[in-house]
């Protein structure tokens, strides 16, 4: 990977700090994800490594510090101490050994503006697409302008994120039941607001990890002397409200040791000294807790119970059933929980939330926890590199089913490392040994002149999880991360003293393999290839060409299910999925095959698969860009089943789409080969009061046009819960392609749905007879029940009945189907089983598939 020569807006102070983005033809070296503590010092290994070498820091954020910036609950801190979880080339200067949020962040500006990196830091740019093309060894990325949606593009040779795997934005908050009626307040630490007033208050802080016991002992503290005015005074009494234990263990606040080599020793040489004493230790008490955790038990609890000074509440509430780093060790500085415990100040309760009430908090035992304040520390949410997902010449890298090797970069995907911290000691230790491996490495591909490299492994490698601990956080995401495997370099230990030891030794030509570009296909190939259904379906691309809205190419997927040879085709299907969906209703594809059509199913642009890195999912200005995939399918249909009819099928916000598409090609005089047209729960309407309709309507009409992509803060419901297997449905799907919650609803693309709506509303003939297959009723609910798994739970069902009388014209049948869900095909056996017998009626009537003898 030479060098790539530099234009003037290339140079070392291209990039002033507070850039939002990259001009669309800037090229650099590498590009760092992140300008929090690993960011910065990655930055700093990159310029001092690889002199010459031109690199930029793109931060999502409006400020550098990453997790310390964000956090600014009361006494967040550090959990390891600053002579590790600092930078081995900067000394740590402070005092404390566990520092403040505030001193950490104040830590990284210094470093950054020491060495010159804030000049290199673009803020509010956050990678949302990132491509690359074996064809010119370069990663094309997407960065978006979180303010007002604006996109541009960088390309890069390499790609190194350094974002972390927290998820900023959506921290894991549970659905507590009766939170509407508690008359307290509720926050949540990852957004603490700067005015609330803890002060005289009772607190119940939910949770027992770092967070947690940061928060209890710092909401007891009477902070009002403090400079920076953000002071108060002292909670009244806090309560720490946990479903299980976590091991914690007393930390000093201040490292002695420390102190006394500052005092004796150049500042370099006894930053070294402490630090390698604090490895020795967290290294060799994590072994003995492995290797003994009965005897690492007694330890943690004779010492829980010295600072406590009561053995049986430390049996109850300090003693988990799980050994010592099964999940991480919670650190507390000078026993700062165990001295608010036992003066009495705060509480420790285990049980677990029956629901809130007016008053605080009601326990299953009865039990009810009064209090002003609420916080739910309840844990982080992972979010693999940020959010990056990787497309190598157009493909999604599938994370899940890839290796990381040396913790840094993932087999398969070129030029490309990922900064991962270790579980059991400090973060930076690891981040530190992965920032100069990758300067290794692009040392190493200049000197065997190779423009890109991969992972490859040379033998079956046994998947094992990235993050090997038992924490709920992580459990919840580990199939959204690559694997470590069981030996060698694709093994990710967690040791810093043998990483230090092997990491910049390893033979980079072993594992590392160059990458080319493929070879052109033959002329004629298949355009068909597997779909992710698996066997008996197939997918194929339908190439749109530039997206009108501005992201980069569009494309759509039409996928077909296998016609088996003892099935007789009379006619076919396309059917259109709704908001946040794609096709996977393979039961609803076998409904229609055994009736004698083939069935085709399209993920429209920007949705399911055919989503493209840096494009906002299910995105479009105007419904009726679809006629041109549209168009594109029943074309491809044709091929394949000449002179057939072809039903036309849609759910939801597809039931909108297609029945206007039907409409503008007969008013175009553009016959289509569609002989019907079956919706599911069409989107007839905009939910909600009708004299808020209109306002809100003129209101994204004019936001439409300065903020398209901006999104909408809108809750997420209970209706996925109600379909997937991790809730209370029976249906197995992509939650990447499907959230639970859904996708953010954008304004530009909402406002192009008000625009179909008023055109529906007008009057419409879609040429064809038509089905419209609803719930008899609706039920709207942010909390689960078991109404929610008999109504629609997304539209109201009395605007469906009303436009399909009103909108549709013709022969149009409106058909309750009573119990059914949003989707009726995804309804309860019972309720789905009536809904195909009136699809199947319906069929049959309309003479869309043959009548029995």
């Amino acid at each position: 990977m030479s060098l790539t020569p530099l234009s003037p807006a290339q140079g070392a102070d291209a990039a002033p700090q507070g850039t939002s983005a990259a001009t669309p033809t800037e090229h650099v070296n590498v590009v760092i994800v992140g300008a929090g503590l690993s960011g910065v010092g990655a930055a700093h290994r990159i310029q001092t490594a690889r002199p010459g070498a031109t690199y930029t820091v793109l931060e999502a954020r409006e400020d550098l510090g990453g997790t310390w910036d964000l956090f600014r609950y009361p006494g967040v801190r550090s959990d390891s101490d600053m002579y590790t979880l600092g930078y081995p080339f900067r000394p740590w200067r402070d005092g404390k050994s566990l520092a403040d949020g505030a001193s950490i962040l104040q830590y990284i500006r210094e470093t950054a503006e020491a060495f010159g990196i804030d000049r290199r830091i673009r803020y509010s740019s956050k990678v949302v697409g990132a491509d690359f093309s074996t064809a010119t060894s370069r990663w094309t990325l997407t960065v978006e302008d979180p303010r007002d949606g604006t996109r541009t593009t960088l390309s890069c040779d390499f790609l190194y994120s350094c974002g972390g795997y927290y998820d900023y934005e959506h921290p894991h908050a549970p659905v507590f039941e009766g939170a509407e009626d508690f008359q307290g307040q509720i926050v949540h630490p990852q957004f603490w607001p700067e005015d609330l007033d803890h002060g005289g208050k009772r607190v119940v802080v939910v949770g027992s990890g770092a967070t947690a016991v940061t928060l209890v002992p710092s909401l007891l503290e009477d902070t009002t002397g403090r400079r920076d005015g953000h002071g108060g005074k002292a909670a009244a009494h806090v309560t720490m409200l946990q479903r299980s234990p976590t091991w914690i263990g007393s930390v000093p606040q201040r490292d002695k040791l420390a102190d006394r080599a500052r005092s004796v020793l150049p500042e370099g040489l006894a930053h070294r000294a402490v630090r390698a004493k604090n490895i020795a230790f967290t290294t060799a008490f994590y072994q003995y807790c492995r290797r003994r955790p009965e005897s690492a038990r007694k330890i943690l609890g004779r010492l829980a119970t010295k600072g406590v000074g009561d053995a049986a509440l430390v049996a109850e509430h300090f003693t988990p059933a799980y050994d010592p780093w099964d999940q991480r060790l919670c650190a507390v500085p000078d026993g700062d929980l165990f001295k608010a415990v036992r003066a009495g100040t705060a509480r420790v309760v285990t049980d677990h939330i029956d629901r809130f009430v007016p008053e605080g908090v009601r326990l299953r035992s009865g039990e009810v926890l009064p209090a002003d304040i609420v916080v739910t520390a309840t844990g982080l949410r992972l979010l693999p590199f940020g959010g990056i997902r990787p497309r190598v010449d157009g493909k999604e890298a599938d994370l899940s089913e890839r290796f990381i090797w040396q913790g840094a970069m993932i087999s398969g995907i070129p030029n490309f490392a990922v900064c991962v911290g270790y579980t059991n000691a400090s973060w930076t230790l690891r981040a530190d040994l992965t920032h100069r491996l990758v300067c290794k490495v692009l040392t190493w591909m200049d000197r065997e002149g190779h423009t890109a490299v991969a992972p490859r492994p040379d033998r079956a490698l046994t998947p094992r999880p990235l993050l090997d601990l038992a924490s709920g956080y992580i459990q919840r995401a580990a199939g959204s991360f690559p694997h470590q495997g069981d030996s060698g370099p694709w093994r990710m230990r967690q040791n810093y003293v043998l990483d230090a030891l092997t990491t910049l030794r390893t033979d980079l030509g072993r594992s590392l393999k160059p990458v080319t570009a493929p070879e052109p296909a033959e002329e004629g190939a298949a355009d068909w290839r597997p779909d992710l259904l698996g066997e008996g379906y197939a997918q194929r691309v339908i190439e749109l060409g530039p997206d009108p809205d501005g992201e980069g190419d569009a494309r759509a997927v039409l996928v077909r299910r296998t016609v088996r040879p003892e099935e007789r085709t009379t006619g076919a299907v396309l059917y259109v999925h709704g908001f946040s969906d794609y096709f996977f209703q393979t039961e609803l594809a076998d409904f229609f095959a055994e009736r004698g059509l083939a069935f085709y199913g399209v993920d429209l642009r920007k949705c399911g698969r055919a989503r493209r890195p840096g494009q906002t999912a299910h995105y479009v200005s105007d419904l009726a860009l679809y006629d041109a995939e549209l168009d594109q399918a029943l074309e491809l249909i044709a091929e394949e089943h000449p002179d057939l009819p072809v039903v036309l099928a849609a759910h939801s916000t597809g039931g909108l789409v297609a029945p206007l598409y039907l409409d503008r090609r007969r008013r175009a005089g553009r016959p289509t080969t569609v002989s019907g047209l079956v919706l599911n729960s069409p989107w007839f309407d905009l939910q909600g009061k009708p004299v808020m309709r209109g306002p809100l309507t003129w209101a994204l009409r004019a936001l439409a046009r300065v903020r398209p992509f901006q999104a909408l803060n809108l809750p997420g419901g209970v209706y996925g819960r109600t379909l997937h297997t991790s809730g209370t449905g029976e249906w197995e799907y992509d939650v990447d392609l499907k959230p639970l919650d859904g996708f953010p609803v954008t304004i530009g693309w909402l406002n192009a749905v008000r625009r179909g709506h008023a055109a529906l509303h007008q009057g419409i003939d879609v040429g064809v007879p038509s089905l419209v297959l609803r719930s008899d009723k609706t039920h709207y609910s942010l909390r689960y029940s078991e109404r929610s798994d008999r109504a629609d739970t997304v539209l109201d069902v009395r605007q469906i009945a009303r436009w399909t009388a009103a909108g549709l014209g013709g022969d149009a049948a409106d058909v309750p189907v009573t119990d059914a869900r949003h989707d009726v095909f995804l309804s309860l056996p019972g309720v789905r089983r009536s809904a195909y017998e009136h699809l199947d009626t319906w069929l049959r009537l309309h003479h869309q598939v043959p009548t029995p003898d």
